[in-house]
């Protein structure tokens, strides 16, 4: 009740304000109704795409039954979960695809065309993770032809921005919420409908979308797609075929830039000086000719398509973002390469975000709401409005209602090494082991890298044992987690993606184990470019930066433990320097209230108590 006055408050005076709400406080609720007796519409943005369904699925409807609320509501994802009508047509008269499981799933598609209202790929739940086609017939924004294209009156993507335009609420989630707003000037680049209030639920993540969506990309497979579809496009039209020459061009040299990078570079390393050889560089302008040509000779024909139009579009977009990561001098933004198994990429980023938000949202809409369960620090709110530019935000903390004394017992192991350690995997996997002793499995082992994750399944696996192990990346997310709830002795070895955003309530997650203390790695680029300037200004980036994003990193892998009032369980944390670091206090300080102690025996018998 105190969160849902504030929150109408806000809405109605036309504050921002930042609250944070404690695990069963039930915010969505507490935001909902306000917004729905508003009397405006109200952008409802979340962190994933779990609480997106939640809210309209389930709370939504609640309200409406409850309180009889006759609120109208719209559910939008991003433009690439939707089918686009005209470039599957464009498909259907290329040459079969060769492999059989794609060629399936696309007579699949095309069947579910001709029938779906929605055009959402998510209505096709047995279409199998991806298919290299639908990159090919979904509708991003880099091939869309907006009020030209000549299914305009047919699109998914227009009538779903029709249904919201009569809604109360739009739900959506902060990917599109910021794309949105990154290309609302363009022809037909927005997607939500105008609006003055916006509400974002698990607000902690919005600085690291907002450092996606306001930065650059150009990666290999951009330009791949871009002459490739130039030559389907050339092909059907009976065009001008020497214009595919430029295509080929941009393609051979984008082939030879990327590569290079491929050979040199593994991971993300940031664009210094002395990555750029000569060979890179000659590579580079050969690319950036071969874009310009390209463009140009798209924009000479004179009865060139939409479609071309559209493609010429592409290259200038695609050359002008190459020369703004590789060759603009601006210290406002990060620049790196990043390279994998699936090819590289060129980015370049804010080094603050602040800016960026303050213009493209928290300046233009009335109000804005932000909620997670993790905003604060040692109580406070100065990290969050710092990193997000929201000084003048009224603030608002909500304690969880649980007992977490009785519901949880912390566990601080008081012997083992630090983890930089050489005997630091071994101890902590005996510690493990006896742990899951305790608790019969039952347990989330959460890992800060995927290395540290291996080594612990390695260890696991090297002793007998009575539980089902389970690893993040053996299956998808969702069927790992039905596994895990239906196998009640399983333990569940996961990296970043599992430490938030994921409700398992009940005995069947009884046991969090925490490997690290997740401070971000430092030699990442943007981590590290945000220590540079943060030491330039004369501030200090451990205690102002590292440190207050760990202990919100912290506080979401906690967070999986006590669901409902109802749970039990035990949290250990193995880092030891919660204990041998003065900063350890702070991470302590921010953590719910939980009975806590350093010896195995004390975890045993709140377990007997269980």
């Amino acid at each position: 009740m105190r969160m849902a006055a504030a929150v109408e408050e806000a809405l109605v005076t036309g504050d921002h304000l930042l609250v944070e709400a404690g695990t069963g406080v039930g915010k969505t609720l507490a935001y909902l109704i306000p917004a729905a007796r508003l009397g405006e519409r109200v952008v409802i943005s979340t962190g994933t795409l779990n609480l997106q369904d939640q809210i309209f699925f389930r709370d939504l409807p609640l309200l409406r039954q409850r309180l009889g609320l006759k609120l109208r509501a719209a559910y939008l994802k991003g433009r690439d979960n939707y089918l686009c009508l005209h470039r599957l047509r464009q498909v259907e008269h290329q040459p079969p695809l060769a492999d059989p499981v794609e060629a399936s799933a696309f007579q699949q598609v095309r069947a579910w065309a001709g029938r779906t209202e929605r055009g959402d790929r998510g209505e096709l739940a047995s279409l199998p993770e991806g298919l290299g086609f639908w990159r090919e017939i979904n509708a991003r924004a880099d091939t869309c032809l907006g009020r030209k294209c000549p299914d305009y009156d047919d699109c998914f993507l227009v009538r779903t921005r029709q249904v919201a335009a009569e809604a109360d609420l739009v739900v959506v989630n902060h990917h599109l919420l910021l794309a949105d707003l990154v290309v609302k000037a363009g022809d037909f680049g927005a997607i939500l409908p105008e609006y003055r209030h916006v509400i974002l639920d698990e607000a902690h993540l919005l600085e690291d979308v907002a450092t996606s969506y306001f930065g650059r990309t150009v990666s290999f497979s951009r330009c791949r797609e871009l002459a490739d579809d130039v030559d389907k496009l050339i092909t059907a039209a009976g065009a001008d075929p020497t214009t595919t020459a430029p295509a080929a061009a941009a393609r051979l040299h984008a082939t030879e830039l990327f590569a290079t990078f491929r050979e040199r570079v593994s991971g993300r390393e940031r664009l210094r000086a002395e990555l750029w050889t000569a060979a890179r560089s000659n590579s580079r302008a050969r690319l950036l000719a071969a874009l310009d040509e390209l463009a140009a000779a798209l924009g000479a024909a004179h009865d060139a398509s939409d479609d071309l139009l559209n493609a010429r579009r592409r290259a200038q977009e695609t050359a002008a973002d190459l020369r703004f990561i590789t060759l603009a001098d601006d210290p406002d933004h990060v620049r790196w390469v990043e390279a994998g198994a699936r090819g590289a990429s060129l980015h370049a980023a804010p080094i603050d975000v602040a800016a960026p938000l303050r213009e493209h949202l928290f300046g233009k809409a009335a109000a804005v709401v932000l909620t997670s369960a993790t905003l604060t620090v040692g109580g406070e709110f100065d990290f969050i409005r710092t990193r997000l530019g929201l000084d003048d935000a009224r603030t608002l903390a909500v304690p969880s209602p649980f007992d977490y004394e009785r519901q949880a017992f912390l566990y601080l192991p008081p012997d083992l090494p630090e983890p930089d350690a050489p005997d630091y995997a071994e101890k902590t996997a005996a510690r493990v082991r006896e742990l899951l002793a305790i608790t019969g499995g039952r347990a989330f082992l959460l890992f800060t890298s995927y290395a540290g994750l291996r080594r612990m399944q390695e260890q696991l696996d090297a002793a007998p044992h009575d539980y089902n192990v389970l690893v993040q990346g053996q299956g998808a997310r969702h069927a790992l987690l039905e596994r895990f709830r239906s196998e009640r002795r399983s333990v569940l070895l996961a990296t970043a993606s599992f430490w938030q955003g994921v409700d398992v309530p009940g005995e069947a997650l009884s046991l969090v184990v925490i490997d690290r203390l997740p401070f971000e790695v430092p030699s990442d680029p943007v981590v590290e470019a945000r220590i540079d300037r943060m030491r330039r200004n004369g501030e200090n980036p451990f205690r102002d930066y590292q440190l207050p994003a760990a202990v919100i990193g912290l506080k979401q892998g906690v967070g999986r433990l006590i669901r409902t009032g109802r749970d039990r369980g035990v949290l250990a944390v193995l880092d030891a320097r919660l204990r041998t670091r003065a900063y350890g206090k702070v991470f302590l300080d921010s953590l719910p209230p939980f009975a806590r102690g350093s010896d195995l025996e004390e975890v045993r018998r709140f377990w007997a108590g269980a």
